[in-house]
């Protein structure tokens, strides 16, 4: 299997090889626990009382088929929802309608070190032309800087779906190359959903030959529901995560605001709700402001 060049595939694949190991650790302990002796036998013998440090093979059973769940929902990502998402985006530059805002970049705000990953854009509604009447809302940049009068792309009938259209078109062209890296991300979560169901059926099956029934009563009956729920969770949750994209590319925190001129106020931190509106100034005529105050000072 071809590893792809994506910094991120190797962060993945290094940080489950603990987890692997944890894994095989449950797996050798249930092999040995299957050596043991039964510590319940019929009432008219003597009993054998199960080992301390017998493993849980119930406890086991689920863990694997949690770290499986985990798998599926991976592939469902992968397979199902970076298409629709990168899908969204290709709407954007194909469908959308192109207006003229700002963006503002919060440079003096870090977070240990870290440059933020987000900011903000201002426009006008498409739809009050007459009343001065802007969108302002958070979007990721990944252009660090802020800009004035630059290409803002909406889709049709959603007015607060403003993004820069540079910021756009570097979005998916960051998910047109992680193309490869899903698919491979797809396949290894395949091999590991099938390795962690068979090591589950494994714990089932040390149950059975050691007569370990009273200890985990329908075994097989709990696991066919886990496996059977699988598939219909995972979907559910991977349409969770693109309904929440789809809501922040769409909607996100827009707010109005309300002006006599176009542009971008330099204080994208309001507090106001989505529905309250506020007056503001082109970031060109702050910083004449700013300049002519510190003149006469």
């Amino acid at each position: 299997m071809h590893l792809p060049e994506s910094s991120y595939v190797r962060k993945i694949i290094i940080g489950s090889i603990p987890l692997m190991l944890l894994l095989s650790f449950l797996v050798n302990e249930a092999y040995e626990r299957s050596k043991l002796p039964p510590y319940r036998v019929d009432e008219d013998a003597d009993q054998v009382p199960m080992p301390k440090y017998a493993i849980d093979l119930k406890g086991c059973m689920f863990i694997f088929l949690w770290v499986a769940f985990l798998c599926i929902v991976l592939i469902v990502y992968c397979v199902h929802t970076m298409p629709r998402k990168r899908a969204l985006l290709r709407k954007f530059m194909e469908e959308g309608q192109s207006t003229i805002g700002d963006v503002f970049y919060p440079e003096d705000q870090t977070c240990y070190g870290l440059k933020p990953q987000y900011g903000s854009v201002t426009y006008g509604h498409p739809k009050s032309e007459v009343d001065h009447t802007y969108v302002r809302r958070s979007v990721r940049l990944y252009q660090n800087f802020s800009r004035e009068w630059v290409p803002i792309l909406l889709l049709p009938n959603r007015p607060y779906s403003g993004h820069p259209k540079s910021d756009i078109e570097m979005s998916y062209l960051a998910f047109e190359r992680q193309k490869s890296a899903m698919n491979f991300l797809a396949i290894y979560s395949g091999v590991w959903f099938v390795g962690n169901v068979a090591a589950a059926v494994y714990m089932l099956l040390v149950v059975e030959s050691n007569h370990y029934e009273d200890e985990f009563p329908r075994g097989w009956m709990w696991f066919g529901i886990c496996v059977a729920l699988m598939p219909v969770l995972s979907v559910g949750a991977n349409f969770l995560m693109f309904q929440r994209f789809m809501k922040w590319m769409t909607r996100g925190d827009a707010r109005l605001l309300q002006g006599n001129d176009r542009g971008l106020s330099s204080d994208p931190n309001s507090k106001s709700t989505k529905t309250a509106t506020d007056t503001y100034q082109p970031m060109s005529e702050e910083h004449d402001a700013v300049q002519n105050q510190r003149s006469l000072d």
